[in-house]
């Protein structure tokens, strides 16, 4: 375990202010927090009551659209190409710089995409749902374009967690459940045609007798894919050419890992495991370069600049070269993941929006 550094400056860059940018108070009706905002150089999307926009430079309200109808919660937004695009039992598309509905697809009854993480590209957003099922979806009609059934045979539930678009690729994980109740469970990566849906290929993470998952839609980092395993406390690899597993590496025996993805960058894969501690791992091997802990389990985390940002209720900030705990922020309660947008880092608690600085 690192201590915080007390005599940074110089040592290990400016030394980092825990002190928000700017922070603006939420409202009553607009605490629900859970999800994953976005960013562009104008502005920060956010998940509170509805999907709500605020200007990056001091985040002043811009706009806000409740979704009336939306009983099932989006778990992120993304914005791309003057659009910002959300799903829960309707996957809807707005435009980003009024909040002007464009079109809405609602999903088959019965279905919700509020248990993953949607992406979206130049020409499509693609939305996974609770019955093993992607969407792609033209970005500028909500028309579909194809849909594909990850699970066709499965006998229970399929929730896809996440979907990751590369190349001329998409990138699906799926958390199949193998009882009833989910007990026992099968993580996997599955790889689709981006034009088509057409199945390329599929790997599978755990026997079907234990309990595993893949947390989010892998990072891409060169010809690996890395991914979490929330249930069983991996972070591992798998060679997207070969459909082999390069690495694993597992935390402690007895307790869980990392809810999102790993953030790849300059050979090093990131990950903060609710497990209490913050790795950085070799991207290429999965040794590990260092590791920190933090005094609880960590809702989420963002690379942004030189430093991490860990979020375990309260807020850490680490040196990304070594580890070192630079500053903490208690009280933060962020309840949000985080966006990161150039220099700037943003968070949701249940009382406000921040924007932190991370040159």
């Amino acid at each position: 375990m690192l201590a915080a550094c007390g005599a940074c400056d110089g040592l290990l860059g400016p030394r980092p202010s825990a002190d928000p940018l700017w922070r603006v108070p939420l409202g009553e009706g607009d605490r629900n927090t859970e999800g994953v905002p976005a960013a562009d150089a104008e502005r920060l999307y956010a998940l509170a009551g509805g999907v709500v926009a605020f200007a990056a430079a001091d985040g002043a309200l811009l706009w806000r659209n409740r979704l009336p109808g939306e009983e099932h919660r989006p778990r992120n937004v993304v914005v791309h190409g003057g659009r910002v695009f959300a799903a829960g039992m309707t996957a809807f598309a707005l435009e980003a710089a009024t909040g002007r509905e464009l079109w809405r697809f609602p999903l088959p009854a019965g279905s919700t995409a509020a248990l993953g993480r949607i992406a979206a590209d130049d020409g499509a957003v693609y939305v996974g749902t609770d019955t093993h099922r992607v969407y792609a979806l033209d970005a500028a009609s909500g028309a579909a374009r194809w849909t594909a059934d990850v699970g066709p045979d499965w006998p229970h539930r399929g929730i896809v967690t996440g979907v990751t678009a590369a190349g001329d690729t998409v990138y699906v994980a799926v958390r199949q459940y193998n009882s009833e109740n989910g007990h026992l469970s099968t993580g996997w990566i599955v790889a689709l045609e981006r034009a088509t849906g057409r199945l390329l290929w599929s790997f599978r993470n755990g026997a079907g007798t234990d309990w595993r998952s893949v947390s989010a839609g892998p990072t891409v980092a060169g010809r690996l894919l890395l991914a979490s395993d929330l249930l069983s406390g991996a972070v591992f690899a798998l060679d997207r050419f070969t459909v082999r597993e390069a690495w694993r590496f597992v935390g402690p025996a007895d307790k869980f890992g990392p809810a999102s993805s790993p953030v790849a960058v300059e050979g090093r894969a990131y990950a903060a495991s609710s497990d209490n501690w913050v790795y950085a791992l070799d991207v290429e091997t999965g040794s590990v370069a260092w590791r920190t802990r933090n005094p609880g389990s960590h809702f989420s985390f963002a690379v942004c600049g030189r430093w991490v940002f860990a979020n375990y209720m309260d807020l850490a900030i680490l040196d990304r070269h070594s580890g070192a705990v630079l500053q903490r922020r208690a009280g933060a309660e962020i309840f949000s993941d985080f966006a990161v947008f150039g220099d700037r880092a943003y968070a949701i608690s249940d009382q406000a929006v921040y924007a932190f600085s991370c040159p």
